[in-house]
């Protein structure tokens, strides 16, 4: 667990003191920049599972959300390979459905809605 919070505390606050001195007009910092921006987020949510280690259900609850943070991060390699724009239009709207769609889960195993029996 403590490797996971450590991990992700030193990758924040490295990208963070890098990024704030370096001028990101220059094409070099795009790339490393954009891998801490969606990187930190996946260490971030290993980091939280790894905190609550006996607690199942939360973890099946919040593999939806890593998937979508993975995907997120893997989205600028697959527009390059598959030849979309990564601001395409399309692929936003999707991503976007798919979020909702990770939330719709979540909320729907998390509420319980009294029995409608009359």
């Amino acid at each position: 667990m403590k490797k996971w919070v450590a991990a992700w505390v030193v990758v924040f606050l490295t990208g963070m003191m890098f990024f704030n001195n370096v001028d990101l007009e220059k094409e070099v910092y795009w790339v490393p920049y954009f891998i801490w921006d969606k990187g930190k987020d996946v260490i971030a949510m290993l980091a939280f599972l790894a905190a609550f280690p006996r607690s199942k259900g939360l973890h099946l609850k919040l593999i939806p959300v890593l998937i979508f943070l993975l995907i997120r991060l893997l989205w600028e390699p697959l527009s390059n390979v598959i030849g979309w724009n990564i601001n395409d239009q399309r692929a936003i709207n999707i991503l976007f459905c798919l979020l909702l769609l990770v939330y719709i889960i979540i909320f729907s195993t998390e509420l319980k809605w009294p029995n409608s029996k009359q």
